[in-house]
C-alpha cells in the first residue's frame, strides 16, 4: 500500500499564522509561509469555513465572486495551501489562532476523549455525548497569536458571530484580541471600520455560513453558491470602508474543504460500540486496528484507511511530539477514515446523516488556499 503523506506545515495555516507574526516584526514560532507580498500596516484576514481549493475555483468559474476574482485571482495572489489533520474546524483554527501545531495545542479533533474526566468532549459545545456541560482541561489557557501581538503593543480584533461570544472555545482561541460579534454579515463592513478606528492592525473575520450549508445541503447546493455571492458583496463593501490613507491588505483563507456525503449502506453502530471520539470522517476509537478492520468489513468498508494512532504520531501528522502526555490518550487507540463519500453515523446533537462533511484526508477535504490583495 502506498504510504499516505501527512500535512506539510509550512504550507498550511500554521505557516500562515507565523507569516502574520513575522510581518508584524515578531520572531515566528515555526517556519512561516513563503509568500511574496509587500509590507502592510493593517491586515484584514478572512477565514471562510469549509471552502476548499476546488470549491473556490468552481465558484470563480461560475462567476459567483466577481469582486474577489478581480482582486485576488491572479497567480501571484492565489496559492494552494494544505489543511491539518483531521480536516476539521477545531483542529485547523486552533492551529491558526495559537500559531502552533496540533501537537502543541492539543485540539486533535472535533470531539476528544478527556482521560481526566473520563468523557468524550465536544469542543464546539463543551458538552459530553449525553449533552452535559463539561469542565475540561482541554481548554487550559495557551498563549495565542493575539497574545504574541499584544505583548508587542500590536492590537488585534476578531469579528465573529455574536452567538459564539462567551463560549469556552472562543475564550480559548481569541485571548488577547478584542471580540466584535455580528448578528448579520451585513454588519461586518461597519465592524471592520470600527476596529480600524480603534487602532487594530490585525482584524480576523470568521465566516461560518458556507460550512453550515455544506453540512446540511452539500457543498454543491445552490444555497452554497448564493452564500459565496453574499460573501463577495460583503468583501466589496468592507473594502470600501477602508480609509484611503490606510496601507492595508486583504488576506482570505479557509480551514478545510468539504465533500458530498452519502448515507452508509450498512449501520455503522459497531464502530461506536467502544469508547470513541473524533469525526464522522475521521473516527478515533478504542478498538485495536485489527478489530477495526474486522468491523469495517462488516459495514462494507474494505477500503477504509485504518491507522494505529502511534503511527500518526511517529510520522509527524500532528507537527511533533505531544506537548502533554494526555494528548495521545485523547485520540484513544485507532483512527478510521471511511471510504470516499462515506461517513460514520454519529448520534445527537448532530443529525444522524449529513449531506456534506470533512475531517478525512481526500484532496477536496485537505486542499485549501490563501488569496490576497493590497487595499489602497
Amino acid at each position: 500500500m502506498t504510504r499516505i503523506l501527512g500535512p506539510h506545515f509550512p504550507q498550511s495555516l500554521l505557516g500562515l499564522a507565523n507569516r502574520v507574526l513575522a510581518d508584524f516584526g515578531l520572531e515566528p514560532l515555526y517556519e512561516p509561509l513563503s509568500i511574496n507580498w509587500p509590507p502592510s500596516d493593517v491586515v484584514v484576514l478572512w477565514i471562510i469555513d469549509g471552502l476548499g481549493w476546488s470549491d473556490l475555483n468552481e465558484a470563480f468559474h461560475r462567476q459567483d465572486m466577481p469582486f474577489w476574482h478581480t482582486q485576488g485571482h491572479s497567480p501571484d495572489r492565489l496559492n494552494k495551501l494544505g489543511s491539518v489533520f483531521p480536516t476539521t474546524t477545531v483542529t485547523a483554527l486552533s492551529t491558526f489562532h495559537f500559531a502552533r501545531p496540533p501537537a502543541h495545542h492539543g485540539a486533535l479533533g472535533y470531539t476528544l476523549w478527556d482521560p481526566e474526566i473520563l468523557k468524550t468532549v465536544n469542543l464546539l459545545t463543551s458538552r459530553d455525548l449525553m449533552g452535559t456541560v463539561c469542565r475540561s482541561s482541554i481548554y487550559d489557557p495557551r498563549r495565542t497569536l493575539y497574545d504574541e501581538l499584544q505583548h508587542r503593543q500590536i492590537m488585534s480584533t476578531v469579528i465573529s458571530p455574536g452567538s459564539h461570544r462567551g463560549s469556552a472555545l472562543s475564550a480559548w482561541w481569541y485571548h488577547g484580541a478584542s471580540y466584535f460579534g455580528y448578528q448579520s454579515p451585513s454588519q461586518i463592513p461597519g465592524l471592520v471600520h470600527r476596529a480600524l478606528a480603534e487602532q487594530s492592525r490585525l482584524i480576523v473575520v470568521y465566516w461560518p455560513g458556507f460550512d453550515t450549508i455544506s453540512h446540511i445541503e452539500g457543498p454543491a447546493d445552490l444555497s452554497g453558491h448564493l452564500e459565496l455571492q453574499l460573501l463577495d458583496w460583503i468583501l466589496a463593501k468592507t473594502q470600501a470602508q477602508i480609509p484611503q490613507e490606510a496601507s492595508g491588505r486583504f488576506v482570505i483563507t479557509s480551514d478545510h474543504g468539504s465533500i458530498a456525503l452519502a448515507a452508509p449502506q450498512h449501520p455503522t453502530n459497531p464502530l461506536l460500540s467502544r469508547l470513541y471520539a473524533g469525526e464522522r470522517r475521521a473516527l478515533y476509537t478504542a478498538w485495536s486496528s485489527g478489530e477495526v478492520r474486522r468491523l469495517c468489513t462488516e459495514v462494507g468498508w474494505d477500503d477504509a484507511v485504518i491507522w494505529p494512532n502511534e503511527q500518526l504520531w511517529d510520522e509527524g501528522w500532528f507537527g511533533g511530539s505531544p506537548k502533554d502526555a494526555t494528548f495521545r490518550l485523547r485520540m484513544l487507540q485507532t483512527t478510521v477514515l471511511p471510504p470516499s463519500n462515506q461517513q460514520v453515523i454519529m448520534p445527537e446533537p448532530e443529525p444522524a446523516i449529513m449531506a456534506g462533511g470533512h475531517g478525512g484526508w481526500t484532496e477536496a477535504e485537505r486542499d485549501i488556499f490563501v488569496s490576497w490583495w493590497p487595499v489602497h
